[in-house]
Order: C-alpha cells, then structure tokens, then sequence
C-alpha cells in the first residue's frame, strides 16, 4: 500500500479515537465522579503497563512479518514462528492476568487511598480490568501481524470501530444500568472479548498456506536474543512513560489523581498524533534494510523525522501554549483548570519530546539492534524514580510533570546522538537542527505575536474560539510550512516500496 495512503488512514483513525475518547470524559467525571474517573484511569495506566510483559514480543513478530512479505523468511518459517508467539502470548496473557486477579485485594487495600467506594466493587473492578487487559493484549499479536503485514486500511478502521463501542457505547450500557464501575467495566471485557475474536478471524484468514507447522517454542530460538533484547527495552520504555503515572495513584488521594490522570490524558494526544508513522515506519523501514536498501532507508526515516516534528513537535508547543484555555472549555470548570494546566503544559511538551526521540529506536529496530536503547531506557528510568519519589511530596504533582520534561529533552540532545553516532552515518546535529527543531518555528512565531496581544477570553464561547482559532491556526501554519519545504520530496521518498494490499 502506498505509504502516503497508509499514514493518512493511520491519522484518521487516531484523530478519531483521540477526539472520541477525549470529548467524553467531562461526561464520564460528571456522571460518575472524580474516584470512579480515578479507577478508569488506572484501568488505563494497567493496560500500559501490561505490556511490561510483552517480552518483546509484538515488535517481534511485526519484524518478522515485514521480513516475511520482503522476502527474508519462508512461509513455513512464518507460520512455524506465529504458531510459536500463539502459545507465548497465551502463556504470558494468563500469568499476567492471574496475577492482577490475585492482586486485586491488595491494590485496593494497600495502595488506593479510597474514600466513597466499598471494598467489594472496587475489588470486582480489578478483577474485571484483569480480564480486559489480557484479551487486549492477546490482540497484540494479532495487530502485530496486520501491521508488518501493512494492513494499513483495515487495521484504523477497525481502531476507529472498535473506539466508538468503547467510548460511545459505554454511555448507552451505563445509561440502561446506572453510571457504576461495575457496569463501566463489565462492559468494557465484553468489548475486548469481541475485538480479540475478529482480530483473530481477520489474522488467520491472511495467513500463508503451509503444510507442517506443529506447536513449539523451538522457532523462537533464532530470534532470541533480538526478542530478549527488545523485551528488556519495551519494558523499560514502557516503564519510562508509566512509571509517574504508577506512584502518583499511591502517593495521591484516588479523586485527585483522576483529575491528574485527565490533565496528563490531553497532553498525550501529541503521542496519539506521532503513532500512525511510527506504525506504518517501522515495518517500512525494517523491510528497506532486509533488502539492503539502506540510503532509501535512511531518507524516509529523515522525512518521517520531519513530519512527526511539525506535527507532534507543533502540536505539544500549541498545547502547552493553550493548556490554561483548552482545560477551561474542556471541562467547564475554571477553577480546576487554573489548578492542573501546568501539568498538561510540561507533560505536552515532554511527549513532544519523547515522540522524536523515539526515532533512534525506530533505526534500531530496523537494524535489529536493540542494546542502546536498552541502555538508555534504564539510565532514563534510574534517574526518574528517585526524582518523582523526591519531588512529589514536597512540590506535588506538577514536580512529575518538571522531571519528565527535563529527561525526556536530556534524552533526546544527548543520548540521540550516542545511537545516531552508533548505528548510522547521519549526523546527529543536522538532524537535530535541521529535521527537528527547524520545523517548528511558525508555531514558536506565532506564541510570539498571540502573546503580544494579551487575549483573555472571558466566557466559554470566546475560550472555545480562542483555542480553536489561536490552537488551529498554529497547527496550520505549522504543517502548511512542512508542507512547503517537502513539496518536492514527498513523491520521491513517500512511494510504494512494493505492492503490498
């Protein structure tokens, strides 16, 4: 499929998901109150740290699926190696369930601060959530094929479906049976047991034909060190953007942390932004390098650097920029808004950072090489725990948001250009300057000027104008600038690479 084609169906889909899940939530708060929020947000923080037990696992086998439509791998070896992720994902999906089953009375024991409700329902919410995460992330294999395999048009449309019955139709279940976590919950395990059964059927039905496949572990062995690799580091990268996340539910009242968990889920829409290129990038770019076409490689990777920073990089300097406003009309509640828009300003800007600094492990990934993002993730993760247990009890919250901000730009200047000076021949200044921060001056201009004028928006209606007006029109310019640069390029790097449906 043409990349350019893949990478628009991947931004609708996340826009739409983006937009759906993030107009409903004032309802969610209002409906259900600040410490039932305060459990979906930690239904939210689980899924993302269930994937600590990945073990490398999905990137694994979206590699290999790229590899396996490239060339580099038969279609007995493919079938061999999914049949042996099959048992691998099954294993880890019930030892990781079961455990957060087990858990359930300590979590709510020990570690919630809660204070409205009982025990026993936010015991059975656990063990709900439990259930839930295992089958969401059994469809991780499953979309770890679609996406090596490009699948680029079915998968965001099924996203997009998907999304709309979690989002949406949980208001209908919640309006027949009462705006309860045990209904939110229980509705939400009958949607994952709906989304694992035709990611299933969609996967199977693409897959090779082949004669003897058998059930073993024993094709994983050739990729162990790679998986083992990437397992330590997905891990630690998903460690890295969770970890605040965790400690702040134990270290804060449960009704506040909702209110933190919805300051931090606008700023991560700047990482909602970035993902439809890294999906299509990086079977793209494993798939150049398996053919030993490392410039055009490197090119894309250049233009994707390029696009992710006027899109994901404008878009966390618009939304630190509009934080105090965007809450206001988000919320409707001025007063909440003037207490939490520094944490989404700082955690905007950080996830601006962190979605480019994710590119040095998208060239590893390619080239299979996974050490120093490894290591980079664990210096990252050694310095942010001790700082967040420091901080937040003396400055509060905001202090999570100052830590993540400082790392992710140290990570980003310095330890970018260890993996660059490593792993390629780029130059990691040209590509801080010239693909990265040079993008984004229209929107660094136009915080300038909008500055100047000293808007104060009194009401709603002129807070809603202002971020729509002051937000969009940054993020036009922004992209429109891009857009400009790249007018001859676009065509020459954003080409189908082979025919691929």
């Amino acid at each position: 499929m043409n990349l350019r084609f893949s990478i628009l169906a991947n931004y609708v889909s996340q826009f739409y998901v983006m937009l759906v899940s993030m107009a409903l939530v004032p309802v969610y708060l209002h409906e259900m109150g600040p410490e039932v929020y305060g459990l979906v947000g930690f239904f939210s923080l689980l899924f993302s740290l269930f994937y600590l037990l990945d073990m490398g696992l999905t990137p694994t086998i979206s590699r290999e699926t790229a590899r396996f439509h490239g060339g580099a791998l038969s279609a007995q070896a493919f079938r061999q190696l999914f049949r042996a992720m099959s048992l691998a994902f099954a294993v880890v999906a019930f030892l990781g369930g079961g455990v957060i089953w087990l858990s359930s009375d300590w979590i709510v024991g020990r570690w919630f601060r809660l204070d409205a409700i009982p025990h026993g329902v936010a015991q059975f919410a656990i063990e709900l959530m439990a259930m839930s995460v295992s089958l969401r992330w059994m469809g991780g294999l499953y979309r770890g094929v679609l996406s090596g395999g490009e699948r680029m048009f079915w998968l965001p449309t099924f996203n997009a479906l998907m999304a709309t019955l979690r989002f949406v139709g949980v208001l209908v279940a919640m309006w027949l049976w009462g705006y309860t976590a045990t209904v939110f919950f229980a509705y939400q395990l009958v949607v994952a047991w709906v989304e694992f059964v035709i990611l299933a059927a969609k996967t199977f039905s693409l897959l090779p034909a082949s004669s003897v496949i058998g059930w073993s572990f024993s094709p994983l062995r050739p990729l162990l060190q790679f998986g083992m690799i990437t397992a330590l580091s997905s891990a630690l990268g998903m460690a890295v953007m969770q970890v605040d996340k965790f400690l702040l539910s134990g270290l804060l009242p449960l009704a506040d942390y909702g209110y933190f968990s919805l300051a931090v889920l606008v700023a991560t829409s700047v990482m909602v932004v970035s993902t439809p290129i890294s999906t299509v990038l990086m079977p793209r770019m494993a798939r150049l390098h398996a053919q030993g076409r490392v410039s055009e490689m490197l090119s894309v990777y250049r233009l994707s650097t390029r696009l992710t920073s006027a899109i994901a990089g404008g878009g966390s300097l618009t939304l630190a920029f509009c934080a105090h406003p965007l809450l206001t009309m988000w919320t409707g509640d001025a007063q909440w808004a003037h207490l939490y828009w520094p944490i989404l300003s700082l955690y905007a800007l950080g996830y601006g950072l962190w979605a480019l600094s994710l590119f040095p492990y998208y060239l590893q990934y390619a080239r299979g090489q996974m050490r120093w993002y490894l290591l980079g993730n664990l210096m990252f993760l050694l310095i942010q725990v001790p700082a967040i247990i420091y901080a937040v009890p003396q400055w509060g919250a905001v202090s999570a948001g100052w830590v993540w901000l400082i790392l992710t730009a140290l990570y980003l200047v310095l330890w970018g250009g260890v993996v660059h000076h490593r792993l390629s021949t780029l130059s990691h200044t040209v590509w801080l300057f010239r693909d990265v921060f040079s993008v984004n001056w229209p929107v660094l201009v136009g915080m300038m000027f909008v500055g100047l004028l000293d808007l104060h928006p009194q009401s709603r209606y002129e807070t809603m104008a202002y971020v729509v007006l002051v937000g969009g029109g940054l993020m036009t310019a922004n992209v429109a600038w891009l857009a400009w640069l790249e007018r001859e390029t676009w065509r020459t790097w954003l080409k189908p690479t082979g025919k691929t449906t």
